[in-house]
């Protein structure tokens, strides 16, 4: 505990060492290959974010 407080001390004062973080990365899946044309992205941590490409729909359109 005193190990946290120590890390959330030294990010209120702009002060966080290396040792503090971790690295983070982004994920990117494939679903779209798969016909997926939507989908909602759970981000874990570390992670800062996640591609979805999704497989484009041709839908109608109406002018």
């Amino acid at each position: 505990m005193a190990r946290l407080r120590g890390a959330v001390g030294r990010g209120r004062s702009a002060g966080l060492l290396s040792c503090d973080t971790v690295p983070a990365g982004i994920t990117v899946t494939n679903l779209g290959e798969l016909g997926i044309e939507s989908m909602t992205g759970v981000i874990p941590p570390p992670d800062e974010g996640r591609l979805c490409p999704i497989q484009a729909a041709q839908r109608p359109t109406y002018w």
